[in-house]
């Protein structure tokens, strides 16, 4: 290594760090635990989780029987939007979720044979 002059600085190991590793964990969020979100439920009360859930549902098939009807009778996506007074979009999320769910109850019901 050169001797250095005064005020020169060594060059560093591009691998060595300026922080501890107790300074680097005191900065750091802690890893432990999961983290929550605005709607996760805790695991003893199991029974409120299927109750929000199912009520979800309940209030989705609600909202868009209207849709789903005018999806039997045939109409195409544009004709559904002008006639509810919504976008083709949510009328494509409409069908799409009737669709896995439909392919979802075959494939159970496939398995159990």
């Amino acid at each position: 290594m050169p001797d250095l002059q005064q005020g020169e600085v060594s060059p560093r190991d591009p691998y060595e760090s300026d922080f501890d590793e107790a300074t680097v964990a005191a900065t750091e969020s802690p890893g432990r635990g999961r983290r929550r979100g605005y709607s996760a439920r805790s695991a003893r009360n199991i029974n409120a989780l299927i109750h929000s859930k199912t009520v979800g549902e309940v209030r989705w098939w609600d909202r868009n029987k209207e849709i789903m009807e005018a999806l039997n009778q045939g109409l195409s996506v544009r004709d559904i939007s002008v006639k509810i007074g919504c976008g083709q979009r949510k009328v494509r999320a409409v069908r799409e979720r009737l669709t896995d769910t439909t392919e979802q109850a075959v494939g159970v019901a496939s398995n159990s044979d």
